[in-house]
Order: C-alpha cells, then sequence, then structure tokens
C-alpha cells in the first residue's frame, strides 16, 4: 500500500504527467518568491522614514520614528514658546500658542509621513518613491481656544445699527444706520493653526459684517410708502355722537417706525399723543366733571360733580392707526366711549368737611422789575386741596417758583399753614429779615430743591383759596392766603427774643450805577407752636437763622449842570 496514492488529473489537452504534486509545487514555489521579496522589502524599508521626508522644513527622512520624534519636538517647541501677534480691527493682541490650546501631535505626524506600520506594504513602497514635504498636524482644544477668542471678540465686536424714521411734525427723516462686526471664530482659529505651522509670528484674525435688521433701503422704502401716507392729510376719530379732526401736526410726533419679523411697522407712542392731542379730547362732550368748592360771598359751597365718558389713550392710538393707514376721504375712524367717573366726586368732596377758615394770612407786596408778579402765583396756588393724608408741594404747584414773588406767597402760605396745624415736613427761612412777616414765619422756595412741603395728617381736606387785591398802582397790592378745612388743633404760638445778633455794615460805592439799600441786622429766632386738641397737647420748635446784609451808601457827586 503506497502512502500517497497516485491520482491523475488531467486539464484540457495538458500531458497526463501533470499532477496535483505539479501544482502544489507550483504554488510553494511562488509562496517564496513573495516572501523573499517581502522580506527584501523589509530589510530596505525597515522601520524608517521614506527618504526626503521634511515636516515644516526638518528634515527626518531615512530616521527612525523615535529619532525623528526627537528632532521634530527639538525644533517645533520654539514655535509653541514664541507668542503670535494677532490683528484685528486696527489693534494687536498677544497670544501664546500654548495657552490658546495649540499643540503639536507629533505621532499623529509620524503616523502620516510613515504611512503605516514597518510591515505595511504600502510603506514599504512609500520608502522606496521618498517622502513627501508634509505639515505637522496641530491638535486644537476648541474650549481653550474659544475662550482665547472670545476675549478678542468683546473688543472687537461692533452692533449694527439699524436705520430709523423720526417723525417731526407733518415730516419725516431717515436717518441711516450701519452694518456692524464680530470676530469670525472658526476663520480666525484657522488662521492661528496655519500661522503655528508655517512658523509665522504675527496672523490678520478675521471678521464678518452684521448687516442690521432694518437697511437703509427698508427704511426709505417704509418712508415714502406708509410713512408718507401717515402723514397725507388730517384724520377724523368719531367718539360717540362726536367727531375729533386731528391734524398731522398733531399726531405726526407720536408715530413711530418699529422694526419687526418683516420689516418696519407702524406704531404709535400713547403717552405723547394724548400729551399732543390732549386739548382736542377735552374739547369732546360728556367728559367728566370734578366736584369742587366756589364760594358764595365767604361761604364755600360744594359744587356737584358729574359722570360722562372718556376717550383713553389706548382707543385713542388705536384709531390713529387704523386711520393713518388710509387715503383721503377715508381717514376716518371710531373709538369707542368710556364711561368714566370724575377723579372727585361730590360725595367724597362733602366728606372732607370744608366749611370754615381755619387760618389765613396777608401782606403788603410792590412788584420790582425782575422779581414777578405775586398776583399771577396766587392765581395759580388758588383752588389747590390738600386731601387727608396728601402732601402738597409748592414748587409742584407754581411752575416759576424761583422768583421772590414765589417767595412771597411762599411766606404767606407757610403762615397760613403754621396756624392750620398743618404738618410741615419742608420749609426754609428768609435769606434776609424782610419784615414783612413775623420772624420764623416766613419762607424761601427756589428749584430744584428748597420747597415748601405740607402735609395733611388730619382727617378732613384742606383747601387754600389765594387771591391778591389791587392797590393804588398797578405796582402795588395786597396778597390773601387762607385755609378752609374744619378746625382739627388749636394753635398758639410765641417767639424767643432775637440772639446772635449781627448789625448791618455800611458799604459807601461812589460808582454812577449806584443803587442805594438799606441794611438789616442778622439774627437767630426760635418759633414755638403749641397744639392741643381734646386735652392732648404737642409742642414743636422752629428755628430761622437770617443773615445780615450790609447797607449800601451811594457817595458820587451829581454831575455838574445835572438836574436838582
Amino acid at each position: 500500500m503506497r502512502w500517497w496514492p497516485r491520482r491523475r488529473v488531467y486539464l484540457d489537452n495538458l500531458p497526463k504527467t501533470h499532477d496535483l504534486r505539479f501544482l502544489l509545487v507550483f504554488v510553494i514555489a511562488l509562496t517564496l518568491v513573495f516572501g523573499a521579496l517581502y522580506g527584501v522589502g523589509y530589510a530596505v524599508a525597515g522601520n524608517k522614514l521614506p527618504s526626503g521626508t521634511t515636516v515644516a522644513d526638518v528634515d527626518v527622512g531615512g530616521m527612525s520614528p523615535d529619532r525623528a520624534r526627537i528632532v521634530l519636538q527639538d525644533k517645533l517647541a520654539p514655535r509653541l514658546q514664541t507668542p503670535v501677534k494677532a490683528s484685528v480691527a486696527g489693534k494687536t493682541y498677544t497670544l501664546d500658542p500654548q495657552r490658546a490650546g495649540l499643540t503639536f501631535d507629533i505621532d499623529a505626524t509620524l503616523a502620516t509621513a510613515t504611512g503605516g506600520s514597518p510591515w505595511d506594504p504600502r510603506h514599504m513602497l512609500h520608502v522606496l518613491m521618498g517622502g513627501d514635504d508634509l505639515d505637522p498636524v496641530v491638535a486644537v482644544d476648541d474650549a481653550e481656544l474659544a475662550t482665547k477668542l472670545k476675549r478678542i471678540a468683546r473688543h472687537v465686536e461692533q452692533k449694527p445699527v439699524d436705520s430709523t424714521i423720526s417723525f417731526t411734525g407733518a415730516r419725516t427723516k431717515v436717518v441711516y444706520g450701519h452694518a456692524g462686526r464680530q470676530l469670525d471664530s472658526q476663520r480666525s482659529g484657522d488662521r492661528l493653526v496655519a500661522a503655528l505651522v508655517a512658523g509665522d509670528r504675527s496672523v490678520d484674525l478675521a471678521v464678518r459684517a452684521v448687516q442690521p435688521k432694518v437697511s437703509a433701503i427698508t427704511a426709505t422704502r417704509f418712508a415714502d410708502k406708509e410713512a408718507r401716507r401717515a402723514l397725507s392729510g388730517p384724520i377724523t376719530v368719531k367718539v360717540a355722537d362726536a367727531a375729533l379732526v386731528v391734524q398731522p401736526r398733531r399726531f405726526g410726533p407720536a408715530l413711530r417706525a418699529r422694526p419687526g419679523d418683516d420689516g418696519l411697522r407702524l406704531s404709535i407712542d400713547e403717552v405723547q399723543l394724548i400729551k399732543r392731542a390732549r386739548e382736542a379730547v377735552q374739547r369732546l362732550p360728556h367728559h367728566p366733571v370734578d366736584a369742587r368748592i366756589r364760594f358764595a360771598g365767604d361761604r364755600p359751597v360744594v359744587v356737584p360733580g358729574t359722570a360722562g365718558v372718556t376717550l383713553t389713550p389706548t382707543d385713542l392710538a388705536k384709531a390713529v392707526l387704523k386711520a393713518v393707514a388710509l387715503k383721503g376721504d377715508k381717514r376716518v375712524a371710531r373709538a369707542p366711549a368710556t364711561p368714566d367717573n370724575p377723579k372727585l366726586t361730590t360725595e367724597d368732596l362733602r366728606a372732607m368737611r370744608i366749611r370754615e377758615r381755619v387760618a389765613s394770612t396777608s401782606a403788603r407786596y410792590r412788584i420790582v422789575n425782575g422779581q414777578g408778579d405775586p398776583a399771577s402765583q396766587l392765581g395759580r396756588l388758588d383752588g389747590a386741596l390738600i386731601k387727608p393724608g396728601d402732601t402738597f408741594s409748592l414748587l409742584g404747584r407754581l411752575p416759576d417758583a424761583g422768583s421772590p414773588a414765589a417767595s412771597f406767597v411762599a411766606s404767606l402760605t407757610y403762615s397760613a399753614a403754621f396756624y392750620a396745624g398743618l404738618e410741615i415736613p419742608e420749609h426754609t427761612a428768609g435769606r434776609f429779615y424782610s419784615g414783612a412777616f413775623g420772624p420764623g414765619r416766613d419762607a424761601h422756595v427756589e428749584p430744584p430743591s428748597t420747597d415748601l412741603v405740607l402735609k395733611n395728617t388730619g382727617p378732613y381736606g384742606v383747601y387754600i383759596r389765594a387771591y391778591a387785591e389791587k392797590g393804588q398802582t398797578s405796582r402795588a397790592g395786597v396778597g390773601h392766603v387762607e385755609l378752609w378745612s374744619t378746625r382739627f388743633w388749636q394753635v398758639r404760638a410765641r417767639a424767643s427774643a432775637r440772639y446772635n445778633v449781627v448789625r448791618p455794615d455800611v458799604v459807601k460805592n461812589d460808582r454812577r450805577s449806584c443803587i442805594p439799600r438799606a441794611g438789616r441786622p442778622g439774627f437767630d429766632v426760635d418759633l414755638t407752636r403749641i397744639l392741643t386738641r381734646d386735652g392732648h397737647k404737642r409742642t414743636e420748635l422752629t428755628h430761622a437763622s437770617y443773615a445780615v446784609l450790609d447797607e449800601v451808601r451811594c457817595t458820587a457827586k451829581p454831575l455838574r449842570g445835572a438836574a436838582r
């Protein structure tokens, strides 16, 4: 029996002597040939980089990976340690590559250069054909790089400015905006990496324009179309059975061009509109009327208030916006009339028990050029009502409270309030004692902070009646301030003797323009107010300090030939 039985295999017309043993020998021979070639390739290529390989101009061809790693670390490390000057928007910033999260990945760089493991045929082929000039692989810590660029971005960023439309009177004006800018972090990061690879010590960071929501074209088109139509003529707002005609010069400045998702849209400032159209709105009929006090001789009478309807600012604004969007005779819109009660009802006013004069003060005055007219100031003060618990400011009541006439009215008011028992949180005595009022019973007011403030802490309302009686000339008269209520406190007062008295000096003036002036002494005085009610007693002390006013004597001789 044979160990290898012969079995004949015949292929086509080959000789019958070819059999399986021949095929096996052929395969073994071919394997040996390829194995020899592979061994030769490994012997030639080995564990080294292709000849001619450079990384960032550093020659590492023919080196082993370990040796190449040492060389690259030695040559590339200085690039990571040298700051990079980053310029953007006219400014230069210093960046430390390592602190910015940039490092060289030597292993990844060598893997690219070798093209595979030493036993990889592609590596052998790469070695035989020669290497290339390669860029080092840069590893980027995105979080650290973003942090550094964000600090720069804060200085670079400029927000875009929208184009706007302003309404002045019956005209519009387009104010053109401009684009903003932002740091392009992605492109700037790429440029930093490229600079590090190339060994550059400076780099220009990238910025990108940020367009405004409202461009100049959008604003111009809106002004030529919607805004022009809105101001093309008067509008009519119908309220109940009345009609209110509003001219563009009235509603125009209250219009606004607001940016929206689809461009600009027309809106309106309700506060500005009602302020500009208040006179026209007040001419509408059926307004609620507050209850008020009138005098029948020396007796206060309550005039009842009446309910009515009101045109609210919101309803007026909606009607105006609807009307301005129309053309010609169709510029009409209806606004609902809202039922409204008076702010001061008849019942409320009667409950305040304004029945008697609880205090009054009178003083003579003379109008001097530039000092104001006390009569006009008293007219503004007349009719003021201080409700229980309310506070009254004289500066708030008198619009030009900085004149001497205002301080005269303030002195009248303070003296009356003093004897009416009102609380006086703020009071300043006059700078100089004039003698028109008792010591410590005058007052000085001057915007913005020197005010006379009264507070009604009693249970009844206090009505201020103020008027002037003209004297023999139009520049003189007598001022009166009366406080009407129901008496709550009994008031007595006493003044101390004057102390710290300073006598005025005489100042001689030889100028032709000299105006003589009488001197007034300076002194301190204390005023005590004693308030009593139902056995309860309260004492208040007020201090006043007056400065000395020197006398001025004119010593200039009259001109020769002047009339005596």
